[in-house]
């Protein structure tokens, strides 16, 4: 089930929700939270319902592993490892064993029957919330004792299916707010508010910018070559479909997430407004980034341990997020390409930026910006396309090496300027993959928005929607700075938002994580 459909907003949220207060009401904190929890089976049975048996076994394996680590038996070490292998094993067997035999087959010259495997739901997001729970146990000896604050730890539906990936320390201890008989109205605003405009960032922002992205995979299957300028505005309405649709998926956790009484963790902070590609990784998917930094990059030695070692926890922190992501050569390279990036970006600050770094301008902030946001595309070709062959075309059409034409099609909205461009030896040409005005005002918005409004974490600031750790200084950092607060003024905006997203979802796109 899918939080931008009529069947969760109109059916399944009301329900699960109206029920839960009315327990809460009556002082039953225990029945309210069995209810979220068969509310939350329910929604994760909705889209197959034989994989809940494949998710309780992980959760039921996972408990049993976390109260045996707290026994402090002999060779706790090999009982850590087989915990681990018990994860990784099912996540292998569904994620990645297609992708194995393809590797074998090419190896060995066989050919064998492809595997019939559907991928279950989130089985990437629980998979890493419950070794994060192992690993902790083992470390410190203090499992959770009560099985069903564990099963909402994993199964609690506003971060099943799209993160964050959540950290046992921060949430199961605020299941104990289920037995307080009421929550401030002001996080009923607030959650209402936030799953209104994360649900007009994924139907009216992602969904309209990504339709200029959705074609390219056609016209790259068939040989079609694509200049500079559409390769740049396609790749550019990818990046910023990626982002509405995630991050418009993340206010709506959050913001569901209030409506029970759990502040989720923050998982973007405005990545696009990075002055570094180092910076960047900080501030989008944060809770991925923190998870492999805690579980792989401390590890491995982090930069304990010199430079070269350093750099290599860096590169193995980005090869794992690539195969996390999918199975296939391409989330390989595209890990490989940004952990490159990123050793880069540390050799910079180690060695070439002066000291101290020079004073923030407008002027390198911009630049800044800019090369982050070029160091996020490149690789994204290779990330987005099911082969590397539509990947390289791709990345050959925004390295020039297919011309640097505009398309014709923006020739007559141009006028006398577009007369004078042809003057200067600016040529015009087809170009199937432009849209033309219609796409260039489209990103010109979205661009808009992304880089002079402020993000849900700033306009909701004063209530703390999120768990975070932000530097204040960060919250004031958009061009535009309005604040929520509870006013007909602000009523009337989010209704119109909510009004034109109602509107949008009779044509329902998937969840750019759905089915991960």
């Amino acid at each position: 089930m899918l939080f931008h459909s009529y069947e969760f907003l109109l059916g399944f949220l009301p329900l699960a929700w109206g029920v839960f207060l009315l327990l809460k009401r009556q002082g039953l904190g225990r029945a309210a939270s069995c209810w979220l929890l068969l509310a939350s089976l329910c929604f994760y049975g909705w889209w197959n319902p034989v994989f809940l048996l494949l998710i309780l076994a992980s959760i039921g394996g996972n408990y049993l592993f976390g109260r045996l680590l707290a026994l402090d038996l002999p060779m706790r070490m090999l009982q850590l490892w087989t915990a681990l292998l018990y994860n990784l094993g099912i996540l292998g067997y569904f994620k990645y064993a297609g992708f194995l035999q393809q590797v074998f087959d090419q190896i060995s010259g066989e050919t064998h029957e492809p595997l019939a495997i559907i991928l279950p739901l989130a089985i990437s997001f629980y998979t890493f919330q419950q070794i994060s729970y192992i690993v902790d146990t083992w470390r410190t000896k203090a499992p959770e004792r009560d099985f069903v604050n564990y099963c909402l730890f994993i199964v609690f539906f506003p971060h099943l299916i799209a993160g964050p990936i959540t950290h046992h320390s921060k949430i199961i201890p605020q299941f104990s707010s289920f037995y307080d008989r009421n929550l401030p109205l002001i996080d009923y605003a607030v959650g209402f508010s936030l799953l209104i405009i994360g649900l007009f960032k994924k139907v009216g922002i992602a969904d309209n910018v990504g339709g200029y992205f959705v074609g390219t995979y056609g016209l790259l299957a068939n040989g079609t070559s694509l200049s500079f300028y559409e390769s740049w505005s396609v790749m550019t309405a990818c990046a910023l479909q990626i982002y509405f649709d995630y991050s418009g998926y993340a206010d709506m956790a959050a913001g569901i997430g209030l409506l029970f009484g759990v502040r989720m963790p923050l998982n973007f902070f405005s990545p696009y407004k990075a002055t570094s590609p180092a910076e960047f990784w900080r501030r989008w998917n944060i809770t991925l980034m923190t998870f492999l930094r805690s579980y792989v990059y401390f590890p491995l030695g982090g930069s304990r341990y010199g430079r070269l070692r350093k750099y290599f926890a860096s590169m193995s922190v980005m090869l794992v997020c690539g195969i996390w992501h999918g199975a296939g050569w391409n989330y390989i390279i595209w890990g490989a390409l940004v952990g490159s990036i990123l050793i880069v970006n540390s050799l910079w600050d180690e060695f070439l930026q002066p000291t101290p770094p020079p004073v923030s301008t407008l002027r390198r902030r911009i630049a800044g910006r800019g090369l982050a946001f070029v160091c996020y595309v490149i690789p994204l070709t290779i990330f987005m396309f099911p082969t590397l062959e539509m990947g390289w075309a791709m990345l050959r059409g925004m390295l020039g090496f297919n011309g640097f034409a505009l398309p014709i099609n923006l020739l007559p909205r141009f006028g006398e300027f577009g007369v004078w461009l042809q003057q200067i030896g600016v040529t015009f040409a087809a170009a199937p993959a432009s849209k033309g005005f219609p796409m260039m005002a489209t990103l010109a918005v979205a661009l808009a928005v992304l880089y002079l409004c402020p993000n849900t974490e700033q306009l909701f600031a004063a209530y703390k929607p999120t768990q975070n750790n932000i530097d204040k200084k960060l919250l004031t950092e958009s061009v535009w700075r309005p604040t929520w607060r509870p006013s007909l003024k602000w009523a009337v905006a989010l209704g119109g938002m909510a009004a034109v997203s109602f509107m949008l979802m009779f044509q329902i796109r998937e969840f750019f994580y759905f089915q991960f």
